[in-house]
């Protein structure tokens, strides 16, 4: 009997350990290493893993694993060190990064709203959530403290530079028209790709804010007068389709 009890222990180590090695790789796909379709399908993965369908649990008991799990993780998307719009010199990789830091935000929003609605932390503490949400509306769709923006004129001008050193030369003349040329055209892939960017982040900012609308007006609802979720007010609804529309 005691042969068979240590199996078992032995068995239940071993799946403890694959889930926390799954756990740990979803959670740097979200964080680090993931692209947008990454980073939104490992929170999907994270949340079938902490409250799979199969399990019927009471709401407290299923309130209490999402927070746990997903706190600590919203908490991470948030810091300015992450969420925080690119600036127009940094590596392409480097800016990419805000969009899967805000895909994974707005899984969090539809997976775990009672997570993205728990307070913060700090003298006059915000959701971590609604950290995002200011984000999402002030800084990306609405230009509030933005850090960087992109110039029309500046890719304009190059247009201009290009065609100047289209003219054949010689000598010094000629290497210098193909350094111009060189120059010209990484910096229009350079703006190609800002401009990608940062289409992608207002796409994904967009997500987030509607997720969270949406997600916690359904959780509410479906969980009834036991649910400690409050619906969006009406004026911030508004002032989010009003943007949209805008």
């Amino acid at each position: 009997a005691s042969d068979v009890g240590g199996k078992g222990n032995g068995d239940d180590e071993e799946t403890i350990s694959i889930y926390e090695t799954l756990r740990s790789q979803l959670l740097r796909l979200c964080k680090n290493d993931g692209t947008p379709e990454q980073a939104r399908n490992s929170v999907h993965a994270l949340s079938s893993l902490v409250n799979p369908v199969s399990q019927h649990l009471s709401l407290p008991s299923r309130v209490k694993k999402e927070k746990k799990e997903f706190e600590p993780l919203l908490k991470a998307l948030v810091a300015p060190s992450r969420l925080a719009i690119p600036d127009d010199s940094m590596a392409s990789k480097q800016k990419s990064k805000i969009v899967s830091v805000l895909s994974a935000i707005a899984a969090v929003a539809e997976c775990a709203p009672y997570a993205f609605n728990s307070t913060g932390e700090g003298k006059t503490p915000l959701c971590w959530g609604e950290r995002a949400i200011d984000f999402s509306l002030n800084a990306v769709l609405l230009g509030k403290n933005t850090s960087s923006n992109l110039s029309n004129e500046e890719y304009s001008s190059d247009s201009g530079s290009e065609s100047e050193t289209e003219s054949p030369a010689k000598g010094r003349r000629s290497s210098t028209a193909r350094g111009n040329k060189a120059a010209v055209a990484s910096s229009k892939e350079n703006d190609k790709v800002n401009i990608s960017v940062h289409c992608r982040m207002i796409c994904a900012s967009i997500e987030v804010l509607i997720c969270h609308i949406r997600a916690t007006i359904v959780r509410a609802k479906a969980d009834g007068a036991k649910s400690e979720l409050e619906a969006p007010s009406t004026e911030h609804v508004a002032k989010v389709f009003k943007t949209l529309i805008d």
